[in-house]
């Protein structure tokens, strides 16, 4: 596939004292040349990311980003936008979650009472934050029930979690010894589910990554590569019958965001050198109509990161 660059530029490495602003004429060539495109991106919009250790706010994909904070050597990971698009929290250096305002990036919590967190994510009409520490989940906020990850032995770990809004839950419980490997289990009051798989259909690796993307039983779960314990394949469900509509696959991929209403696919992406933002268009539109050059892959080499970037949308 084509790579496009956003704003026509390359090798552009963000520190605490580059600007990230484009000028004037390089978005007016940007229109010009989006205008013999075909672009499944243009309303892909309200995207948090961390570059260089500092979250920036992008109101589209390819407008320039309104820096939030300003603390590069404090590392940032797991960013999640609230869904009213007011709020974003982050997970710190010690794995703390802080909630800051998506404006203009002031501090609105520092959750101190919780460290070590592996996942969180906005539910409850962003009312809540579920929270994994350990091999349980944590509601912060109003009350939301919770049912606790099924543990058979000590040994065993609870890789992911996530919920919707309407309760949906599932996680992933890697064992150890005699019984080693990954299960896949989804309790669903609503859709009356109550499911525990032991391997996913075209698992070829460890999956170990789970994440909702709607209230209607859709779902996505990530692979690693055994060695690196990063993910490189992606599988997208749309129901509970555990057959993935499409697969993705890439070098390193980092907190994958899917939006079924727009078939985008939005990651931190490496390649062994740096990290930058990548989306990918995985609908089954044709683009190319008209004989013009479509996009279907755009890589976001303006603003590379020399620390793995974590992505959000909504």
């Amino acid at each position: 596939m084509k790579r496009f660059n956003i704003f026509l530029l390359s090798g552009l490495l963000l520190s605490c004292s580059e600007s990230p602003f484009v000028s004037k004429d390089v978005i007016e060539e940007l229109i010009a040349f989006n205008k013999n495109k075909k672009n499944p991106f243009k309303d892909v919009k309200n995207v948090v990311a961390t570059i260089n250790n500092d979250i920036y706010f992008f109101s589209h994909i390819d407008s320039i980003p309104k820096r939030l904070t300003n603390s590069p050597l404090e590392k940032k990971t797991n960013v999640k936008l609230s869904f009213d698009l007011t709020r974003i929290v982050y997970l710190d250096e010690n794995k703390i979650p802080v909630i800051i305002d998506s404006d203009n990036g002031q501090v609105l919590e520092i959750l101190s009472e919780y460290s070590n967190v592996k996942q969180l994510g906005w539910i409850n009409n962003d009312n809540s934050i579920f929270l994994l520490i350990g091999n349980s989940v944590i509601i912060y906020g109003e009350a939301v029930e919770v049912v606790q990850p099924e543990i058979s032995y000590p040994s065993n770990e609870v890789l992911s979690f996530s919920m919707n809004d309407i309760g949906d839950q599932a996680y992933y419980i890697k064992s150890y010894g005699i019984y080693a490997g990954q299960k896949l289990k989804f309790d669903s009051e609503v859709n009356k589910i109550d499911t525990l798989i032991s391997v996913l259909p075209n698992e070829v690796s460890g999956a170990d990554y789970i994440n909702f993307y709607d209230d209607t039983g859709g779902f996505f779960v990530g692979y690693n590569d055994y060695t690196s314990n990063e993910i490189e394949h992606v599988s997208i469900f749309n129901d509970y019958f555990f057959w993935p509509f499409v697969d993705w696959y890439d070098d390193f991929i980092i907190s994958p965001v899917f939006n079924s209403g727009h078939e985008v696919l939005i990651y931190g992406y490496s390649n062994g050198n740096y990290n930058s933002i990548k989306a990918v268009y995985l609908g089954t539109e044709n683009y190319d109509k008209n004989s013009v050059e479509e996009i279907k892959t755009i890589n976001i080499d303006e603003y590379l990161s020399e620390y793995p970037i974590y992505v959000d949308w909504k």
